[in-house]
């Protein structure tokens, strides 16, 4: 309950500032799980996000 009551005095603003997530950088390459090799990602004819 106090949780819920500091929240409803925070303004509009304070919520929009709050909600913003600086995204993680997206690495530029993986491992293949099947070879082991490091590959490229941009490059890669095939992809999975999981």
């Amino acid at each position: 309950m106090i949780t819920y009551q500091v929240h409803r005095r925070r303004t509009g603003q304070q919520i929009q500032q709050l909600l913003q997530v600086e995204s993680a950088p997206v690495p530029e390459t993986a491992i293949d799980p099947v070879c082991g090799m490091t590959v490229e990602i941009a490059s890669a004819r095939y992809t999975l996000d999981h």
